[in-house]
Order: structure tokens, then sequence, then C-alpha cells
């Protein structure tokens, strides 16, 4: 289904746009990651109600590492990086597992006894709306309606 949504649409796949996009809180980017929907760079690791992608992003926006773990959220029209990879994300989950064994309250996730660990991780739009991330801080910002 990823790859089904790749439509090039040279009027938005565009850093300019992005640029834009996060300046006027249309758009939510933590990282160095491109907001392109289906992305030929990307492989989908894991999905959450349709709504919500993890993947290995394997053609990062500058200052990125291939392999990065994203989660998108289509409905927020947020991008977030959670590690720069695989290994780094299981490693960063297994040490919150840790400390939530040993202090629940300081632990980032939250476990129930009926659905188990939920790790949502990334931060919220409301953490930082409107604020671009260091690879898109010098671009020019372009509106993508004519």
């Amino acid at each position: 289904m990823w790859r089904d949504n790749y439509h090039p649409e040279p009027d938005w796949d565009d850093p300019r746009v992005w640029a834009y996009l996060v300046d006027t809180k249309m758009l939510w980017l933590h990282g160095p990651v491109r907001p392109i929907i289906g992305s030929p760079g990307a492989v989908v690791v894991g999905d959450m109600n349709g709504d919500v992608q993890w993947l290995l992003d394997f053609d990062p926006a500058p200052e990125g590492t291939p392999g990065q773990v994203v989660r998108v959220d289509v409905e927020c029209v947020s991008w977030d990086v959670l590690a720069p990879s695989w290994t780094q994300l299981l490693v960063r989950y297994a040490e919150e597992l840790e400390l939530f064994a040993a202090d629940p309250d300081s632990s980032p996730l939250e476990i129930d006894h009926v659905g188990g660990p939920a790790g949502e991780w990334g931060s919220t739009p409301s953490d930082s709306w409107g604020v671009r991330p260091a690879w898109l801080q010098d671009v020019q910002p372009r509106s993508p309606h004519p």
C-alpha cells in the first residue's frame, strides 16, 4: 500500500514547499526526513491502524542516515526520525523496557495488563509545531499554491 500511494508531485516534493508547509504549521518534521508518501527509498516495517507507518528510510534528507527508522503519521501530517537504525531502535526499546521494570513512572513506555507495551515514541506536533528541522533552516520557502 505504501508504494501504491507514490505519485511524484513536482509542485509538492520540493524542500522549498516543505519549508513553507512547516512554517505555516501544515507539516511537522522532526529530523532529517523527506515527507514523501510512498517514497521508493523507504521500506515499511510496521503499521498501526493504517494511519501510522514505521519505515526504514534509505533515501534520507541531508544529515540523515540511510536505514534510519521513521514514524509517519499521515493523519497528523508528522514525520519523526526515531533512530538512526533498526538495531538502535531495538536497543532503545530494550532500555526503555528495563527502565519500566525498574521504575514505571520514569519510563516513556505505557504498559497495561491487557495490550502490553505501547511505544509511540516520536514527539507530538505541538512539541515543535512550525519549527523547521536543521536541514531545512536555510531553505527559501515557496507556496505550492499558484
